[in-house]
């Protein structure tokens, strides 16, 4: 009885890695011109990305404003470079949203600057 109750859990756990490995290989490529340009330029002084970074979010009409790419300063006076920085890379649907605050708090309590991105 164990024996079975293992493989058949094996198969199964195999089953849905082979189908999510499977799904995401197989998935269309975003096709969105948008988003094929060769390079970006971006700013090289620290106090134009993010009015850079709005600009370029305003181009996707349907983008709902908490889901957007932004900048989180440690001190937002004063933008400049920290020692450690954080990339925040949501899941496919999901928003940075969900799990606020703790990046925020994370960051806040190690001195950090954000980097909320999207997939």
């Amino acid at each position: 009885m164990k024996k079975i109750f293992f493989w058949s859990s094996l198969a199964l756990v195999l089953g849905i890695l082979f189908f999510l490995i499977l799904t995401n290989t197989v998935s269309t490529p975003n096709t969105d011109p948008k988003l094929l340009s060769a390079s970006v330029q971006v700013p090289s002084r620290l106090s134009e990305l993010t009015p850079w970074l709005i600009q370029k979010e305003s181009q996707f009409l349907s983008l709902k404003p908490w889901a957007a790419k932004k900048i989180l300063w440690a001190d937002p006076a004063h933008k400049s470079k920290t020692k450690i920085s954080l990339v925040y890379l949501h899941g496919y649907s999901a928003t940075r949203k969900e799990i606020s605050p703790s990046v925020e708090d994370l960051a806040a309590q190690i001195g950090a600057n954000v980097f909320f991105t999207r997939y």
